[in-house]
C-alpha cells in the first residue's frame, strides 16, 4: 500500500480526469496489487460513504494539506523525514504516553 501511495504522490502532476482510471490501475498493478479487486471495492457504495465522511472530518479539524497528524490533540503537518524527523514524532507519543492520566 504505501509503495502505491508514494507512487500516487510522485506521479500525481501527471494523472487528470480523463486518464485517472488507467493511470491508477497501472500504478496498482506496479505495486504488487490486483487492479480488478481494487476497482471493485472502489465501486462499493460503503466505499464512497467512507472517504466521505473522512473528508467531512478533515474539514471539520481544519486539515488543509496531508499528510496531518494529531498526537493527543497536537497537530503535525506534512510528516516526513525532512520536516519532522521520527525520533521527535517519537518522542512526542512516548512523553503523552508516559504522561497519560
Amino acid at each position: 500500500m504505501w509503495k502505491f501511495i508514494a507512487t500516487v504522490y510522485d506521479h500525481q502532476s501527471e494523472i487528470n480526469p480523463q486518464n485517472v482510471e488507467q493511470m491508477l490501475k497501472g500504478y496498482v498493478k506496479d505495486s504488487g496489487g490486483d487492479p480488478e479487486a481494487v476497482a471493485a471495492c472502489v465501486a462499493k457504495p460503503e466505499t464512497e460513504k467512507r472517504v466521505r465522511e473522512s473528508m467531512a472530518l478533515a474539514e471539520k479539524l481544519d486539515v488543509t494539506s496531508t499528510p496531518t497528524f494529531f498526537i493527543n490533540g497536537r497537530r503535525i503537518v506534512g510528516f516526513s523525514a525532512n520536516s519532522t524527523p521520527y525520533d521527535a514524532v517519537k518522542a512526542m507519543v512516548d512523553f503523552d504516553v508516559a504522561n497519560a492520566k
